[in-house]
């Protein structure tokens, strides 16, 4: 016997009900997720403030050029090719 179409009333009614059941189950578990994310998000956040910050005050600054862009670049292409080696 073929199946009759749900109704779109019908059909957001169960996915009501799965969703408060799913939050049932697992919204404690979600929402404690969610803190440490969050935690991580700050503390990320503070640990690059803390970068910034020892950027700035670590001496006189230096004027970025295209030139010193590429040296930086041909610095560290070196030092990666370096690290890549196999023996």
């Amino acid at each position: 016997m073929p199946q009759r179409p749900i109704s779109p009333a019908a059909r957001r009614k169960k996915f009501e009900a799965a969703q408060a059941e799913a939050h049932k189950r697992f919204g404690k578990a979600f929402e404690n997720l969610a803190v440490v994310i969050a935690d991580g998000r700050e503390a990320a956040g503070e640990r690059l403030e803390q970068l910034l910050l020892e950027g700035l005050n670590s001496g006189q600054s230096i004027e970025i050029t295209p030139e010193y862009i590429e040296q930086k670049r041909q610095q560290l292409i070196a030092r990666h090719a370096n690290k890549t080696k196999k023996p």
